[in-house]
């Protein structure tokens, strides 16, 4: 196991979590580029704009739905049923979303498509609960941004 710690400045919360996103985005992209990668963070709201935040990383580069490992029809399908306007959206880029804010579907879709690949990045608060131990297991790299 590699381990690799990296500190932020900053005494205010938001725009210290506004900075460690960049570098979470370039720690997926050198530590894992294939591989599953989750991001702990510390709110709903953190789940949103992180995510938000790393589509616009990945809308700089050539391809933007590099953290998506499947069709686009089949994704597109599944976004539509989907409730959660914010998850519709990352889901389609391969980032999920994970939090009590979800319905009980929108969480276990997520928990789905990231088990089985389709989806590479998931951003999620602490509410993994018995979906953790299966998460940890296929994981490549885990960023926790709110310690």
């Amino acid at each position: 196991m590699v381990v690799h710690i990296q500190g932020f400045p900053g005494r205010h919360y938001c725009p210290r979590m506004a900075t460690m996103n960049k570098p979470c985005y370039a720690a997926i992209k050198d530590l894992s580029p294939t591989k599953p990668a989750m991001i702990f963070v510390a709110s709903r709201r953190q789940t949103r704009l992180t995510a938000l935040d790393l589509i616009s990383y990945a809308a700089a580069e050539e391809n933007p739905r590099s953290f998506l490992h499947c069709d686009d029809d089949y994704i597109d399908a599944v976004a539509e049923t989907l409730n959660d306007k914010i998850l519709r959206h990352t889901i389609s880029f391969g980032i999920g979303l994970h939090h009590a804010g979800l319905t009980s579907r929108d969480r276990e879709t997520v928990e789905r498509l990231y088990l089985e690949g389709q989806i590479q990045v998931l951003i999620a608060t602490a509410t993994l609960g018995k979906f953790e131990l299966s998460v940890k297991t296929k994981t490549r790299c885990t960023l926790n941004s709110y310690l």
